[in-house]
């Protein structure tokens, strides 16, 4: 059960500080310090930089399809879109990730169970996608 709620609150450090709050003071005894917590420099680190990688991805592969559809690629090779979801969902895990940043002594916080699960969930998620796209 302490996995779902690890995985919930790893969704929710990305799109709902407040809630991811609320629901790790509850959940977890770790959170609910009061005086100058590192976790919530952690926690702020960690959506930094995961959402700073899904845009420079989006950038990086929107050029990259905006020069394939000028380049007629699409009439070739129209399957690319898997592909493309899956280099996205790749590389933002490995880019996302909170790194040194976040880093405790004993490598157990909460933060940084998150930041392994949801890069682990990545990997496998896009090596399911390029699966899929190498199969057609």
């Amino acid at each position: 059960m302490e996995s779902v709620k690890v995985f919930i609150l790893g969704v929710l450090v990305y799109i709902s500080p407040s809630l991811f709050l609320s629901l790790g003071k509850r959940w977890f005894n770790e959170l609910k310090t009061t005086s100058n917590p590192p976790w919530e420099t952690r926690a702020r680190t960690l959506r930094t930089r995961f959402w700073r990688a899904v845009v420079l991805i989006l950038c990086v592969v929107g050029c990259t399809l905006l020069v394939l559809y000028w380049s007629d690629y699409s009439q070739h090779n129209g399957r690319y879109w898997l592909r493309v979801a899956a280099v996205v969902v790749l590389l933002t895990a490995t880019l996302g990730r909170g790194g040194w940043a976040i880093e405790s002594w004993n490598h157990n916080t909460i933060i940084e169970r998150i930041d392994r699960g949801m890069y682990l969930i990545g990997q496998l998620g896009g090596t399911v996608l390029l699966l899929f796209a190498l199969s057609f």
